[in-house]
């Protein structure tokens, strides 16, 4: 069942099983239909990716341009070691990228330094397009989330200032 979940994920994320391009040809040796251009199906949807940053170091930086939801539409899912505390992944072309600085573009990076990755060349489309209302709703989620923080912060800073 596990396998057929991630099989009619890929293909919503814009995978054809049989397709021509070696990015998304059907590999079978597993066991089971899996997809070479994905390295992670476990991240292979938006929702699982977006879930991986709950614990994103950068949440409470003023207007970053890496935000959970920049990133999980890029492919990227959250993955920290013990050298990196803000390391992410692709699940499509398994590119590592980390220290993210406040002005740093997700789409960008992952352009310049993965030109022949499937989300970057448009053959996968890592955010599902028709569904857009969904993603708006983590979005709002996200920067509702931020803007607390932010708040909590402010409060804080006051709070030992009075000491």
């Amino acid at each position: 069942r596990q396998l057929l979940e991630k099989t009619a994920a890929l293909m919503q994320a814009g995978h054809k099983p049989g397709a021509q391009a070696q990015a998304a040809t059907p590999d079978t040796m597993n066991g089971g239909p899996t997809f070479k251009s994905v390295t992670s199906t476990q991240f292979s949807t938006f929702e699982s990716r977006i879930k991986s940053f709950r614990q994103w170091p950068h949440s409470t930086a003023m207007r970053p341009l890496a935000t959970p939801a920049a990133l999980a539409s890029q492919g990227f899912y959250f993955s920290p070691d013990d050298h990196y505390k803000d390391r992410v992944l692709c699940a499509f072309c398994n590119l590592e990228l980390a220290e993210w600085g406040p002005k740093d573009d997700p789409i960008k990076e992952h352009s310049v330094r993965s030109s022949h990755c499937p989300v970057v060349t448009g053959l996968v489309l890592a955010v599902q397009a028709r569904d857009p209302e969904h993603l708006e709703g983590i979005i709002e989620e996200e920067e509702t989330a931020v803007a607390k923080l932010q708040v909590l912060q402010m409060g804080m800073q006051k709070q030992l200032q009075q000491y």
